[in-house]
């Protein structure tokens, strides 16, 4: 697998959101071993609130959590042009809730690891 990382590049940014503080911590830790900056937000009120201060290569974001979706997250972050293209994986156990996030990519949980990263690097690569 390629790495994240060129050195003529800096690490690609990604933003997790997600509430469950061990699948969070999983994601985020398997993603800088690959060499991505990874930046956190334990719900969309706070991920949005990572939207609004930084730019990022990837968003990562569970669909069901307290407050609000993480589609909404990512509807509000585009309506106020903080989203900018940047690609979206939204990651669910609720595979009948696919149609509201039918708009992004959707990853089924469990995560299954390998594929999920080579999933990455494939939305990732550098050109």
């Amino acid at each position: 697998m390629p790495p994240a990382v060129t050195r003529a590049s800096a690490p690609r940014s990604v933003l997790v959101v997600e509430d469950q503080e061990d699948v969070r911590l999983m994601l985020v830790t398997v993603l800088r071993m690959e060499g991505y900056h990874v930046d956190e937000a334990q719900n969309a009120a706070e991920g949005l609130e990572c939207l609004k201060a930084h730019q990022y290569d990837l968003i990562l974001t569970d669909y069901a959590m307290p407050g609000q979706t993480g589609t909404w997250m990512l509807q509000e972050a585009e309506r106020t042009g903080r989203l900018g293209g940047t690609p979206a994986l939204v990651v669910t156990a609720h595979p009948e809730l696919v149609q509201a996030a039918s708009e992004y990519t959707v990853v089924g949980k469990p995560v299954d690891l390998d594929s999920f990263l080579q999933q990455i690097t494939r939305i990732l690569q550098v050109p």
